[in-house]
């Protein structure tokens, strides 16, 4: 076995494999990774585990779900030539054998010598014997039979005259004796030029108006009054509520007019209740609003169901971000920058609201927002230089990024450093650099692919890649 023992992996934690790793007593880092150990690593698991060359000794590493029921770990390709060379035993046997035609002795293996009764060592053999003492294949006996709808004669052997009852000569007799509506069309006037149409019998059933084209239908919705009598394009008339006690006047659509309209569901509610008085609707629950504290009601089912009420759609957005756990939702270069600003003594705000949008960081004491940007999602200028390099989702995210831009410096007044996804994974000390030099300056905005280190470790700033246009 080439995997090595007794290693101690980390898991991201996530909502499926959460009750898992914690019932195994694994522990959880405060950067929500799991400390497996790799006999508690389920089979089908994607974590990368440290192995050894079975050939050459080499340590290199796979996904753990790869290689959990492999005998034999193997590091690369030479390592497997030598391994198929060192002589790999075979599961199947081979047996010496005498060709029929030539004499020669050649291996085969076993399997297929059984299946065959002369066995030949090359193909030339093979042809010279089937010209010698083959007899050919014995012809199949066919007789005369007519098409079922032609009656032209075709001839079929016995085996296939026995399996059908009705045979044809081709495809088109075949078609047209199954769909007779296909020989036998009937004529039809068009209803708007009175042109002559040949219709099949099931589509004169179905509609009571034909058209020789949509030109001649086009016509006839746009100046027919009867069109106009069915369709009513949508507009709406005004009915008289049915409830006998309201009487209140209102408008509908006629596409939704039924044989008893009601301008509300409690006077729906009402007419049903003293018809069928058994069945009283049920109370509902009085709730207060999340948000502004109104009292508003619901049905039973409802408070059931939800943990928290809201009165509106603003309501909810305003609290939106108060009530769903961010914990579980942040990413991996996002609980990063969470912890670059934890070395360096800053408090922050994660996800803090502004209007529709968030800020992924907010710095209390500075006024200041950091943004934590994916390279591929917001596509970063240094790997996507031209809008061909981009998709349709990339495209989206850029113009979404730009009216969070807008909102967030130029109408709430809150400067923005824009930190890579690039250099928070390989550049922790440039990244921690630019929080604390972005603190003390007045610019607007920064990103960190616009900044790097001298050999001497000095700070400069580069301006490559911050003037790329997507045209």
């Amino acid at each position: 076995m080439a995997i090595i023992l007794n290693q101690v992996l980390e898991v991201p934690m996530s909502n499926r494999n959460k009750t898992f790793y914690s019932t195994n007593g694994c522990r959880l880092t405060v950067s929500g990774m799991f400390l497996v150990p790799i006999r508690i690593l389920p089979e089908a698991s994607r974590v990368l585990v440290e192995l050894k060359c079975d050939i050459c000794g080499a340590h290199f590493s796979k996904s753990y779900h790869t290689i959990a029921n492999q005998r034999n770990h193997i590091c690369g390709y030479n390592c497997r030539k030598l391994y198929f060379s060192q002589g790999k035993p075979s599961i199947r046997k081979r047996v010496s054998l005498s060709c029929t035609s030539c004499s020669n002795e050649f291996e085969r293996i076993e399997s297929k010598v059984k299946r065959n009764k002369n066995n030949f060592c090359s193909k030339t053999c093979a042809d010279n014997f089937l010209k010698e003492f083959g007899q050919g294949r014995p012809k199949v006996e066919r007789f005369e039979i007519h098409c079922s709808n032609c009656s032209q004669p075709i001839f079929k052997t016995a085996k296939s005259i026995k399996g059908q009852e009705l045979h044809f000569c081709s495809v088109t007799c075949s078609s047209n004796f199954k769909r007779p509506y296909k020989r036998k069309l009937v004529e039809r006037e068009c209803y708007t030029c009175k042109k002559i149409l040949l219709l099949p019998p099931h589509r004169i059933k179905s509609t009571a108006r034909s058209f020789c084209s949509q030109k001649c239908r086009s016509t006839w919705m746009r100046e027919s009054d009867e069109y106009k009598k069915i369709a009513y394009r949508g507009k709406s008339i005004t009915l008289t509520c049915s409830n006998p006690e309201c009487n209140v006047t209102f408008r509908r659509k006629i596409s939704t007019i039924k044989t008893e309209n009601f301008c509300s569901s409690n006077c729906s509610g009402k007419v049903i209740f003293n018809r069928y008085p058994s069945n009283p609707p049920k109370e509902k629950i009085e709730v207060r609003c999340h948000n502004c504290l109104k009292v508003k009601k619901v049905h039973e089912s409802v408070f059931k169901k939800n943990k928290y009420f809201f009165c509106s759609r603003n309501c909810y957005q305003a609290k939106r971000f108060d009530i769903t756990d961010r914990l579980y939702t942040m990413t991996s270069i996002h609980k990063k920058t969470n912890r670059f600003l934890d070395d360096l003594n800053i408090e922050y705000q994660n996800e803090k609201q502004i209007g529709l949008y968030s800020i992924d960081v907010y710095l209390l004491s500075y006024n200041v927002g950091i943004e934590v940007m994916g390279d591929y999602w917001h596509a970063n200028p240094t790997k996507y230089k031209s809008e061909t390099d981009l998709n349709s989702i990339q495209i989206k995210t850029i113009s979404k990024d730009e009216r969070k831009k807008e909102k967030i410096i130029e109408k709430e007044g809150i400067r923005i450093l824009y930190l890579w996804e690039q250099d928070i994974k390989k550049n922790e000390e440039l990244c921690k650099s630019l929080i604390l030099r972005f603190i003390d300056t007045v610019d607007k905005e920064i990103h960190s692919y616009d900044w790097s280190f001298d050999e001497e470790k000095r700070m400069f700033y580069k301006n490559e890649y911050s003037e790329v246009v997507y045209e």
